[in-house]
């Protein structure tokens, strides 16, 4: 299993990045998280002109919205998602298991409003997978890199070309039995307590970074579920 995954070809998602989706998702965002009004802006962005004309840095994890799978509606599988790291039967329950994201200190990703504007690439493989848990019980964990940047990512998997560095950890389970289907619903709904940000202990800057931490939990969180509903709206 896990050769045959590894070995898959990588999958090569090709962008021009307009600003556009930017503008109308930060324009979304205006009044719930504070990346949209850090600046104090609370006018429509085409009210900007200066937006319109000048070249300008993508926001931290805006890169969401951009590089969408080219995959078509018969291609994906029965939870919405496409096939591209699916290790088989009868592994077919899909969960997010955890992921990182690199920025580079030395590369930025370019929003252009220019006609001419340069091609980029999200290199997508499978890097690992294994296999954990008991006997009938296994669980298959796909770790998936991303690298964003240049258009040579299409030849080789090099950071050098990369802005952006990302690692999404997924994990397949076996589908449930109609019996522990019926005894999870038994055991009722589970309650998931708050991070908590301050507590005996910690220091002024270790509570900061708590906060900083779950504020980007939240904001990749909507993030995906931003992308998510737009492209499910409107397949590609």
């Amino acid at each position: 299993m896990r050769e045959n995954l590894v070995s898959r070809p990588a999958n090569i998602i090709r962008e021009y990045l307009s600003p556009t989706p930017s503008d109308l998702f930060e324009a979304a965002l205006v009044g719930y998280v504070d990346i949209a009004t850090r600046n104090g802006r609370d006018k429509p962005i085409d009210a900007d002109r200066e937006r319109w004309t000048s070249l300008r840095l993508m926001p931290q994890g805006f890169h969401l919205i951009y590089f969408p799978q080219n995959t078509t509606r018969s291609g994906l599988m029965s939870d919405g998602c496409d096939s591209l790291h699916f290790p088989g039967e009868p592994w077919s329950r899909r969960m997010w298991a955890g992921g990182s994201i690199e920025f580079a200190s030395d590369k930025r990703l370019l929003l252009t409003r220019s006609l001419v504007g340069k091609r980029l690439v999200c290199r997508e493989s499978v890097a690992d997978v294994k296999t954990k848990g008991l006997p009938g019980k296994e669980k298959i964990f796909v770790q998936v890199d991303r690298l964003y940047g240049s258009a040579e990512l299409e030849n080789v998997a090099d950071k050098q070309f990369a802005a952006i560095t990302e690692r999404r950890d997924l994990v397949f389970m076996k589908e449930k039995t109609p019996e522990e289907v019926k005894e999870d619903l038994a055991r009722g709904d589970r309650v998931v307590k708050r991070m908590p940000v301050s507590s005996d202990g910690l220091s002024n800057e270790e509570n900061a970074n708590c906060q900083s931490q779950l504020q980007s939990s939240q904001i990749s969180a909507l993030l995906s579920l931003q992308t998510h509903i737009f492209y499910s709206a409107f397949p590609h």
